[in-house]
């Protein structure tokens, strides 16, 4: 019983770590895919919309697939379309097909990570739960430090942008043996609210809509900093893609720490102090004079968006007496939405103004956001 826990949270684990290795190299994409279909920058940085979306879907569609389907076949038959896709993608000739298969790709990981968390809630409780969680935010951060690196190296060596994705694919055939192996006595339970109203609060709403903000704010400046390096400092497409390892790595650290941090204090200060980070590290980004201080500033922009989606989660559901799935669902639609919509407006902004303005336009989102948070907390006090 307890060898079938430890392969069923690895399942869940192994999720986390390949859904950043598709998501957190598109910086890295952009560029080699416009050369190799010979079309601008912008038009092949918002085909990874496709894939953003496919999350948002996939994440919708999993409120009706667990409950006909048993989980451990969505899990095996996602992370098969998974690998039919990358493969799809790296055979390709047409860019025509590239947003079929990115959102084919898209809606399977979107399934299978919503099928990851249930796994975790049904399998843990509590403290451990916790536990569990704070792993997942630290292996999809070991996922994003690493899959850039490795994809990187292979753009040195002139390979196909798309072997990247290949890469992350074939890790994902672990996750389908593992599945197969494992027994999977899990019941998804659904309450029935249907003769209850449901608890709303304006502070969810809020949580929500910063949550959009942010996730617009943590993408954007991943998508286009290797190209922004490019541009402002000449450096080479390798030396710029070295950024993107930096910044999860400072994530993955990060991660780690907020789980303490937030035992200690409310989730609204630490997020307070993690926005103003946040903000202050994308304006860095704009005004630093050389190479040598963007480490730094890449650092700190990773412990920025380290704990990012949970703890927004988190602020949100403290509004509820008692959250149920219809909040969680909407905090992740909100977050969905802001990943989604991320690649298409910054690559129209850079289109039009040059890729310097999409981080000062995070930047004054992050003050939005501040402001929101600042407005909430003194609402809340005047009440209490």
């Amino acid at each position: 019983m307890l060898t079938n826990k430890i392969r069923l949270t690895a399942v869940s684990l192994l999720i986390s770590f390949t859904l950043a290795g598709f998501g957190t190299q598109i910086g890295l994409l952009i560029k080699p895919m416009a050369e190799q279909f010979d079309v601008a920058v912008t038009m092949a940085s918002t085909q990874f919309s496709w894939y953003l979306g496919g999350i948002l879907a996939g994440n919708l569609l999993s409120m009706v697939t667990f409950r006909y389907f048993n989980i451990k076949w969505v899990v095996v038959c996602c992370y098969a379309v998974v690998v039919v896709t990358a493969l799809g993608l790296h055979l390709s000739a047409s860019f025509n097909v590239i947003p079929f298969f990115l959102g084919l790709l898209g809606i399977a990981c979107g399934v299978g990570v919503c099928a990851s968390s249930t796994i975790i809630a049904e399998l843990w409780s509590a403290k451990q739960r916790s536990a569990v969680l704070v792993s997942q935010d630290a292996l999809f951060n070991s996922g994003g430090m690493l899959f850039p690196f490795i994809t990187a190296t292979l753009l040195a060596e002139q390979f196909s942008w798309s072997l990247g994705y290949v890469v992350v694919a074939s890790v994902t055939l672990l996750i389908i043996v593992i599945a197969l192996l494992s027994t999977f006595d899990l019941t998804v339970h659904q309450a029935d609210d249907s003769n209850k109203k449901m608890q709303w609060h304006i502070g969810l709403s809020v949580a929500g809509f910063s949550l959009f903000l942010a996730l617009i704010c943590s993408l954007t400046p991943v998508i286009w900093l290797p190209v922004f390096l490019e541009e402002k400092f000449g450096v080479t497409a390798q030396v710029a893609a070295q950024a993107i390892p930096k910044i999860y790595l400072a994530a993955l650290i990060g991660s780690v720490l907020s789980a303490f941090a937030m035992v200690r204090v409310s989730v609204q200060r630490f997020l307070l102090v993690v926005v103003m980070v946040g903000g202050g590290s994308v304006l860095l980004f704009t005004l630093v004079p050389a190479m040598t201080w963007m480490s730094i500033t890449a650092y700190a922009f990773g412990v920025a968006i380290a704990a990012l989606y949970h703890s927004f989660m988190a602020w949100g559901l403290s509004y509820i007496e008692k959250p149920g799935y219809q909040h969680v669902t909407f905090m992740y639609v909100c977050g969905g939405i802001g990943g989604t919509v991320a690649p298409y407006i910054s690559s129209k902004i850079v289109d039009w103004y040059g890729v310097a303005i999409v981080f000062i336009g995070c930047a004054f989102l992050y003050v939005v956001i501040l402001a929101m948070m600042l407005g909430m907390q003194l609402t809340r006090k005047s009440r209490a």
